[in-house]
């Protein structure tokens, strides 16, 4: 259980040895285990050797795979490609040249609304009917419209 909340509290949302020995004050686990700086920084120099490890082998382990399907991928891209007329492969040539771009505007138009909301300072039921309803209704109903002038 220390570990994980090692893995959880300290590594995934970088809260910090203090936080986690004040967690185990709260929850009077600390009877338990040791809630104090030194011996919880002890545990987590142990916990990021280990952690660093899993992710150095997931990363590795994915590379693996990725490559593995990337050649499975190609040979069943190319069997599809010889079948497609050449207006097909300009669109979807075209597809590959935008989507990046598409993408990065779409994280930037959410981006620059997470940041709007969050200066607005409103209760978190609000800012999520705010961002989920008002502004994606909004966003869903000015597409046709730019579509059909693009």
């Amino acid at each position: 259980m220390l570990v994980a909340l090692h893995l959880v509290i300290g590594q995934s949302h970088d809260c910090g040895i203090r936080s986690i020995g004040w967690f185990l004050e709260l929850s009077e686990l600390d009877a338990f285990i040791a809630s104090s700086f030194r011996s919880q920084q002890k545990v987590a120099s142990q916990v990021e050797l280990v952690s660093n490890f899993l992710i150095l082998e997931a990363y590795e382990l994915s590379k693996a795979t990725s490559l593995a399907l990337n050649r499975q991928e190609q040979k069943a891209k190319e069997g599809y490609e010889a079948m497609l007329s050449q207006g097909s492969h300009d669109r979807i040539a075209k597809a590959e040249r935008v989507l990046p771009s598409m993408i990065a505007t779409i994280v930037f138009f959410w981006c620059t609304i997470k940041l709007f909301v969050e200066r607005l300072g409103c209760s978190e039921e609000v800012t999520r009917i705010w961002r989920d309803e008002f502004v994606a209704s909004y966003y869903i109903a000015s597409c046709p419209a730019a579509t059909e002038s693009g």
